[in-house]
């Protein structure tokens, strides 16, 4: 703790000394204590911090620091091992010349959300810094850009080119179309991305996606549309593609992204949703080819229906999901969940459980929750280890408490 006192307080010491610093340092952040309890084991604790650190000069620029402390959660002495900062930049508003196009214009550790195809960066820590630029308008065009430096980038002839990369990001409308153009030169491996969406008919919308990593010579593509029919029914269909090899730099690595659900096959979605007496119904259907594979084949099939019932007076969202995989296993999953108020001591108690069958087993679990007037957070868990796949069985509890500032 006297090392975190240490950072903060030199920290705020330059920020106070500065003469342009308008206004006083904002702190902001969260920390979180956990007591948690399995049975069988011996009880843990464990904590978390996050510390954002910012200064205001003038009306249009800041800095932000953010740190974050490791803590050892071992048992019940939790200690600080170390301190990283997480993302600093400073970040100002305004033209770049007298009479000029207002701007925002940062330095430091950029968060870039162009494209998640080719030109997605977030929570760097340091690993990609650099200039970025958005918010200039030109006609009916919004433009942004970057320049990062980034040990990850392509290498180039040029030594000052070197583990470099700049994007540039192109969006608009035209015509009732809803286009974005997106490229990204690492050295000189280029990546770019063509978006777009558009209303055709009031009940039908259609949408798409063209990317091209040019250093591997892949091309991935993505069109899908919904179509609403007949009122309350919402019919969906998609159609993608993304080689195995298509990897650009920064393409989002979100596990359950479109990209990384889809690499190495292309893939059919259809899916329909309505509702009816109350009931809220649904059903898809995935397909999958393999690069090697001739045809489509199966993956999964779903149905699903939720509902809200009164249960002596007392509301319960229950859901069901049948799934069906590529090799016909069926897999039932029942849920449900309520807030109690029954008890005048334990107001928002919270209630909830969930079975899952397949292949003539059964998993389960039960969870109560509920918070306390002075913000300390109760659970109690029960499964016999499958429910959630992780294996750990039996009766768990924990108490905690979370503060932001």
């Amino acid at each position: 703790m006297n090392k975190l006192a240490a950072v903060v307080s030199v920290a705020l010491a330059v920020a106070m000394a500065a003469p342009v610093v308008a206004a006083g340092p904002s702190l902001s952040g969260s920390l979180e204590g956990k007591l948690r309890w399995q049975q069988g084991a011996e009880p843990t604790s464990g904590a978390n911090l996050k510390l954002n650190l910012g200064f205001q000069a003038g009306d249009k620029t800041k800095a932000v620091l953010g740190l974050a402390p490791s803590i050892d959660g071992n048992a019940w002495a939790a200690g600080i091992e170390r301190i990283d900062v997480t993302k600093a930049y400073v970040e100002t508003q305004g033209p770049w010349w007298k009479g000029g196009p207002a701007v925002t214009t940062r330095i430091g550790d950029l968060d870039i959300d162009y494209s998640p195809y080719v030109a997605k960066i977030s929570s760097t820590e340091g690993q990609t810094r650099g200039l970025s630029v958005s918010g200039l308008q030109v006609g009916p065009f919004a433009l942004a850009g970057f320049h990062a430096w980034d040990n990850n980038a392509g290498t180039s002839p040029s030594k000052l080119q070197n583990h470099q990369a700049t994007g540039i990001r192109v969006a608009g409308q035209i015509a009732g179309i809803n286009l974005a153009a997106t490229g990204v030169m690492e050295g000189e491996r280029l990546s770019g991305a063509l978006e777009g969406s558009t209303q055709v008919l009031p009940n039908v919308a259609i949408g798409g996606a063209l990317a091209r990593d040019e250093a591997n010579r892949a091309t991935m593509y993505r069109i899908g549309a919904q179509v609403v029919p007949v009122s309350n029914l919402a019919v969906i269909a998609e159609y993608g593609r993304v080689p195995s090899q298509f990897a650009p730099l920064y393409v989002d690595g979100d596990p359950n992204g479109f990209v990384a659900q889809t690499r190495g096959q292309a893939v059919v979605n259809l899916g329909a949703a309505t509702e009816q007496a109350g009931f809220r119904l649904g059903a898809g259907l995935k397909m999958a080819r393999a690069e090697n594979a001739d045809q489509f084949r199966r993956t999964e099939t779903t149905f699903t229906a939720a509902r809200t019932v009164a249960l002596q007076g007392i509301p319960v969202e229950t859901s069901y999901r049948l799934t069906i995989d590529g090799q016909n296993k069926m897999t039932h999953e029942i849920a449900g969940k309520a807030t109690l108020n029954l008890i005048p001591a334990l107001q928002g108690l919270t209630v909830d459980g969930k079975v899952k069958m397949a292949d003539s087993k059964m998993a389960y679990g039960v969870n109560a929750g509920y918070t306390a007037p002075n913000g300390m957070q109760f659970g109690l868990h029960y499964d016999n280890g499958d429910i959630d796949g992780n294996g750990t069985a039996g009766l768990s509890a924990d108490a905690g408490l979370t503060v932001s500032f």
